[in-house]
């Protein structure tokens, strides 16, 4: 989950202008509760100080679609 949430901000802030996530949880009888918004910046970062690999893996793959052309 957290390596679809780390792609998922990245493409959808460069493809479609995205400006916040919105985070809810469901807890018991509680569904959908507010927990907090982020902007995708801050979500990949926050990934990324975390999770290094992420971004690395991401950087590699990235660099690779350079040499990368449709046929």
């Amino acid at each position: 989950m957290t390596s679809r949430l780390f792609i998922f901000a990245i493409l959808l802030q460069r493809m479609r202008g995205l400006r916040r996530f919105v985070f809810v949880e469901t807890r018991g009888d509680f569904r959908r509760r507010f927990i907090g918004t982020a902007t995708p910046e801050g979500v990949i970062w926050g990934l990324a100080r975390r999770y290094p690999w992420l971004e690395e893996a991401f950087a590699k793959t990235y660099a690779q679609l350079e040499n990368y052309q449709i046929q």
